[in-house]
This record gives C-alpha cells, structure tokens and sequence, in this order.
C-alpha cells in the first residue's frame, strides 16, 4: 500500500504552486458549449521526509505545456455544470492528468 509506504518513510509530497496561462477555444451550441483549452503551465512542487535526526527536503520547479477538452451546460442564465479532461503536465514521463466535474456560477 503506497500510503502505507510514506507513512513508513515519513515523507509529504505537495504542490506548492501551480500557476496557468491558457487559451480556450468555445463553441457555443444552445445550452451545450464544448471547448479545447491550451497553453503553459509552471509548477512547483517540493518533497520532504525521513527520520529525525535524517531528513531531506527537495524542491524544483518547471514549465510545461497543458491541454484538455471539455463541455458546460448551461442551467439557466446564472448556473451552469462543467466537465473535462485535462492534462497539467507531463515532465519526465510523469503524467499530472484526470477528469473533472463541476458547478459553475456567470457573474455577469
């Protein structure tokens, strides 16, 4: 069990930052708008753990490029649900992906 493992180790992995400038590209059809997005990514990311009086701490950062595709529907004027699947990152064979859902709300 991986968790089982860093506990073991005692060590925390976490994304200190992740910051995105992206291009999305819409297509309006009634209720229903699918969309691409594309663009670049800058990620920070550090590693800390071991044992006391043996730890280490590792940080690094770097800028990758991120897509996905995905839909809103829209639920009236105001509220609306959102899904899609996006990649963040693949530095190094290490693949930052997944789907995801959502509610969104137009402030306009």
């Amino acid at each position: 069990d991986v968790y089982k493992r860093q506990e073991a180790a005692n060590t925390e992995y976490r994304h200190d930052s992740i910051i995105s400038l992206l291009l999305r590209m819409q297509y309006k059809m009634g209720a229903f708008q699918p969309y691409a997005v594309a663009g670049v990514s800058r990620i920070e990311e550090s590693l800390d753990g071991g044992t006391p009086p043996l730890t280490s701490s590792l940080s690094r950062s770097f800028t990758d490029a991120s897509f996905g595709v995905g839909f809103d529907f829209a639920l009236g004027e105001t509220w609306g649900l959102n899904a899609e699947y996006f990649q963040l990152s693949d530095d190094s064979g290490i693949k930052r992906i997944g789907p995801s859902v959502g509610i969104f709300m137009n402030f306009y």
